[in-house]
């Protein structure tokens, strides 16, 4: 009996590290559409911003602004930027990257304000 079990997990061990290697290797550099539903002003909006990503870390420019930062763990992306008149607002974007590694979806949060929202950034291109 406990050369079965033995022989049972021995046997998922390939596929979960076929399935951690897949998670580890998806990178995320390339241009996205980031999807706000809604915007900070209550507005559904849309625009195109370009992620490079170097090992665990985001550097997202969108538009004109200025370029922010994040983080990548698994399939959990953060994304934090400050915003506001003042510069003072904290922004950070929470998602989970799908297994296709093409689409991720989350909320945003406002951290003075406390305001949420939802976002859905999906991979136009890669690099």
């Amino acid at each position: 009996m406990q050369a079965g079990r033995i022989v049972r997990r021995l046997s998922i061990l390939p596929t979960a590290l076929l399935v951690s290697t897949t998670l580890a290797a998806a990178d995320l550099s390339g241009v996205w559409e980031l999807r706000w539903e809604p915007d900070f002003g209550g507005n559904v909006d849309a625009y195109e911003c370009t992620l490079r990503q170097d090992a665990r870390r985001l550097t997202v420019t969108c538009r004109d602004d200025p370029a922010f930062t994040g983080d990548v763990d698994g399939r959990k992306v953060t994304l934090s930027f400050k915003t506001g008149r003042d510069g003072t607002e904290t922004a950070t974007l929470t998602g989970e990257l799908d297994e296709r590694g093409t689409t991720i979806t989350g909320t945003w949060h406002l951290s003075e304000q406390k305001r949420e929202g939802k976002f859905v950034a999906r991979r136009k291109s890669a690099e």
